[in-house]
């Protein structure tokens, strides 16, 4: 039997042009750095997808917090990346952890 954990994981991912890459993944990683700092507790990482497709990589960011993230940090990431304009399609989805119980 499984139940569901009370913190549930946001992702966002995005299609980055190859040649956009080492700029986006600058300006990710110090938005991340921003955030964490703002928010005591708040975890952040950001992932590749491995291979590329029509010149394009797949970049994610993960977001966790102790207890959860409201939903609003929806609104606060986005408001935070607005660095790339409307150029980069930024996709969020909510998962949360499925803990097994013995």
């Amino acid at each position: 039997m499984t139940k569901h954990s009370a913190e549930p994981l946001l992702y966002v991912y995005y299609r980055v042009p190859v040649g956009r890459l080492e700029d986006v993944v600058s300006d990710a990683l110090a938005m991340q750095s921003q955030l964490v700092k703002a928010h005591p507790g708040l975890r952040a990482q950001l992932l590749r997808r491995t291979g590329t497709s029509n010149d394009e990589l797949t970049l994610m960011e993960i977001y966790s917090m102790q207890g959860g993230l409201p939903p609003a940090w929806i609104a606060c990431i986005d408001r935070a990346s607005k660095v790339w304009g409307t150029s980069i399609v930024r996709h969020t989805e909510w998962f949360e952890p499925i803990v097994s119980r013995s």
